[in-house]
């Protein structure tokens, strides 16, 4: 019955057998087209089985090469019908979701020592290396079989691994060249940096300014459909420490949402220097927001004069407000150098309570001329007269009280009734601060280091790389214990000085914009003409 088989020509399906799964095998009988007999002639079939088998060498040989024949055609034409679909190329969006492995040159040549036509020995050969991927040329000298078998699927004439090596590094805010000299240290295989760059302008930027205009125009329509005008808060960040910055980012941040609604970017060159950063990225970002029919009604800044005003002059009908953080900030410098001076050692002692009547003047009242009052009276609690102060009796203090008209107590008075901060103190924000984004300046960080230089492509990338990540993350639950206990944590922020805060410790950060940035990428990659 297996005469007609001997001269079948086998049709390679050009893939490595071994390197695929093996669909189910289906019954031989079957296979072969031959009607199953009854399940009660089983054992009678298997005698006139074991009977036939009884041959000489050359007989036994000759039937197992036929029934291998027919199984081996089979099966291929099983397997090659079967898997039709699987062998196609890969679908763009399908190869971010395969797992992918690190394989050693010597374990990937072990599946190419044996021809999968006639399983003779054989040779395969590496042959144009392109960054991640490699091709493998497989010749067969006993039945002049060949094939050429590739590691990873193209998108277009790009290698999947290659595009995804380039998004991976920039979307998780790793750098090209620490990245791939680390990946050149173990000698694998990747590519270099002027591919990625290329990757870069040509398909990640792209992307990623198609991701962030998708959600920024969400973000916008939830402001708009409030019906109310904007509070928001603003502040510039430098790409590197000092005066002398190539590029200067401006964030504005919806403080009712604490989400980024929009990054502006601004080269040193544009402007008269790098001073003037700051002042014109503000400026660029209330002309989108006024372009998108968005009114700002309050603007919660740091005590930029410029900005101050800029604002005064340009935009009468914006509340500017000052966030209390900054200010505060400005007070404790100075009280920390004034405490160095010889009989002025008291100072170091309230400057935390010093600090702390700032934070309670700005909560108490909103009314500026008030907060400006219950400020200047802090030199009569110093001196503990307390006449005028707004709480109830003390208790017994273990700090020393100023003593009136001592060079300790003119000096802070210096400090205190001094008229620039006297009326940065009017203007000090009730309600809401900017302390969100100094938590988005943080995320940036990760993302563009100060001590690395970017190009603007590359800058504005990460900026807004960041600006999805801090959306998507911030404010996330508090963690809890097995037990449902809420999760703490005990920091030392360097600016307390040794003394310790409490902190929640939120659930773990989620990266969806991630993958939609790398599918998006795949997709203007296999859409380029």
């Amino acid at each position: 019955m297996c005469h007609f088989m001997h001269n079948v020509a086998f049709q390679s399906i050009g893939v490595q057998c071994d390197l695929l799964a093996v669909p189910p095998l289906k019954k031989f009988a079957e296979v072969c087209g031959i009607e199953d007999e009854p399940p009660s002639n089983t054992d009678t079939e298997d005698a006139d089985l074991d009977a036939s088998f009884q041959m000489t060498h050359d007989e036994t040989t000759t039937e197992y090469v036929q029934v291998h024949n027919i199984l081996s055609f089979t099966f291929y034409q099983h397997y090659s019908d079967d898997m039709e679909e699987q062998l196609s190329p890969t679908e763009p969006a399908s190869t971010l979701d395969e797992i992918k492995y690190i394989v050693f040159k010597s374990s990937l040549m072990e599946l190419f020592k044996v021809c999968t036509s006639c399983h003779n020995p054989c040779v395969g050969e590496l042959t144009n290396p392109k960054g991640t991927i490699v091709t493998v040329k497989q010749l067969c000298s006993y039945c002049s079989y060949k094939r050429v078998w590739n590691s990873q699927p193209f998108i277009k004439d790009t290698p999947s691994g290659n595009i995804l090596l380039s998004a991976a590094i920039l979307v998780s805010g790793g750098t090209p060249g620490k990245f791939l000299r680390m990946l050149n240290y173990m000698n694998v295989a990747c590519i270099s940096e002027r591919t990625f760059y290329s990757h870069q302008s040509r398909y990640l930027e792209p992307a990623i300014l198609s991701v962030w205009n998708e959600k920024q125009s969400a973000l916008l329509e939830q402001c708009k459909s409030c019906g109310t005008s904007l509070s928001i808060g603003g502040d510039g960040r430098a790409d590197s420490p000092g005066h002398s910055a190539k590029y200067g980012s401006y964030g504005i941040i919806d403080l009712d949402t604490n989400k980024i609604i929009h990054v502006q970017l601004v080269q040193s060159n544009e402007v008269k220097s790098s001073n003037h950063m700051e002042m014109e990225g503000l400026s660029r970002a209330l002309d989108f927001l006024a372009s998108n029919s968005l009114k700002v009604g309050t603007l919660i800044t740091d005590r930029h004069k410029q900005i101050a005003s800029f604002i005064r002059k340009e935009h009468p009908d914006v509340e500017h407000r000052y966030d209390v953080w900054h200010v505060s900030k400005g007070i404790k410098k100075k009280l920390l150098q004034l405490a160095k001076y010889k009989d002025c050692e008291i100072v170091s002692e309230w400057i935390k309570s010093i600090t702390n009547h700032l934070y309670w003047c700005a909560a108490s009242t909103s009314d500026g001329e008030q907060m400006v009052v219950r400020w200047t009276s802090l030199m009569s609690h110093l001196c503990n007269q307390h006449d005028n102060c707004y709480h109830s009796d003390l208790a017994e203090r273990r700090k020393k009280w100023f003593t009136p008209g001592s060079k300790a107590c003119e000096k802070l008075n210096d400090v205190i009734i001094n008229n620039y901060l006297l009326a940065d103190i009017r203007k000090l924000s009730s309600y809401q601060q900017t302390s969100s984004l100094e938590s988005y300046h943080s995320v940036i960080n990760h993302f563009a280091p100060k001590l690395l230089c970017f190009s603007y492509i590359g800058m504005h990338c990460r900026l807004l790389i960041a600006a999805m990540h801090f959306n998507e993350n911030f404010g996330r639950a508090q963690a809890t214990t097995q037990s449902g206990m809420e999760r703490i944590k005990i920091v030392f922020p360097k600016q307390k000085h040794g003394e310790f805060t409490p902190k929640i410790v939120p659930v773990p950060k989620t990266y969806k914009y991630a993958e939609e940035l790398l599918r998006k990428a795949i997709d203007i990659c296999s859409n380029e003409e």
